[in-house]
């Protein structure tokens, strides 16, 4: 499907008290490259209690060299935020909607770039790679392992998945659908992996975009293995709720099963690759990765879940 005249894109950026990565980020999308005949506004919506950022972003929306607006969702969590901003992008009637978060920077191109996929590829999604930037030198397995990078996928391939780190996609199949973010996973997050799950299921397909990537601040404490453990098993407990909410009831002994079986074998592989660890061979941590996430699936048959988003500061 062709981009044409009368194409309209709403880009929506959730924050929560990060001024000095709010800021670079819309310092960066103020110098898009807007194709012609493409109407471009960005919305930012404050999950802060306070609305610390609300003073800010009304200045700056004075000289901004695209239409910024705000608003302010004071409840806490990652869906009420985002259902906030999927509202103005509905009521703008805008054809597509793109999700940044307040601690990425993107390339000049990313818009262009995910429009030229999206035409190109008749897609109704177009994702794009995640780099790591990091505060400090991370250990050697983490870099070697691209363990908080988003990419490795050919360029326009298609994917079963999608998240709000880096994405450009119609709204027609949310309309059609009446698709939003789970509110029952604002703490625990995996409301972007829902959410594109139901996407998908619409019909709709996704697809990769390698030229429309941005840089992520990862800060030392998410570059350690406390927080990628953390992190893994999360990742295994929103699988297992998806597989749930399709088979409620052989669901529970699937995930527990599945989680038995990543358990043993992301063991059996972190043991005999440990010894490779002190070359900063990434394999071992690569069996921990599967045991996370087994574990995450045992979590969900037991009724237990993480809630990485409970605090502010992570």
């Amino acid at each position: 499907m062709a981009m044409t005249t009368g194409t309209s894109v709403m880009l929506a950026i959730a924050t929560c008290r990060r001024p000095e990565g709010l800021a670079r980020l819309l310092a960066a999308v103020a110098g898009f490259d807007v194709p012609p005949g493409v109407a471009f506004a960005v919305h930012v919506v404050d999950n802060s209690p306070e609305g610390s950022a609300l003073t800010f972003l009304r200045q700056r929306a004075v000289t901004y060299p695209f239409p910024l607006t705000c608003g302010h969702e004071p409840r806490r969590g990652l869906s009420r935020a985002r259902n906030a901003a999927l509202r103005r992008a509905l009521a703008a009637d805008a054809n597509l909607m793109g999700f940044i978060d307040d601690d990425e920077m993107p390339e000049q191109n990313w818009l262009s770039a995910h429009l030229a996929t999206l035409s190109r590829s008749g897609a109704d999604a177009s994702l794009g790679p995640v780099t790591p930037r990091f505060d400090r030198t991370p250990p050697r397995w983490i870099a070697r392992g691209g363990f908080l990078a988003m990419a490795g996928h050919p360029d326009g391939a298609p994917l079963r998945f999608g998240a709000t780190s880096n994405i450009l996609f119609r709204t027609a199949p949310v309309r059609t659908a009446d698709l939003s973010f789970d509110p029952a996973l604002d703490l625990t997050g995996g409301e972007d992996t829902a959410f594109f799950d139901a996407y998908l299921r619409t019909g709709a397909r996704i697809v990769f975009c390698a030229a429309a990537g941005v840089e992520e601040d990862i800060p030392p404490s998410r570059a350690s293995l406390p927080w990628l453990w953390r992190r893994w098993r999360r990742s295994g407990q929103t699988n297992a709720r998806l597989m749930l909410g399709r088979h409620p009831v052989a669901g529970r002994p699937a995930c527990l099963l599945g989680g038995a079986l990543r358990l043993a074998a992301g063991s059996a592989l972190l043991l005999a690759l440990l010894p490779l660890g002190v070359t900063g061979h990434p394999g071992w941590a690569r069996g921990l990765k599967i045991a996370a996430r087994g574990a995450g699936f045992v979590d969900i048959a037991a009724g237990r879940s993480i809630h990485e988003y409970a605090t502010l500061v992570r």
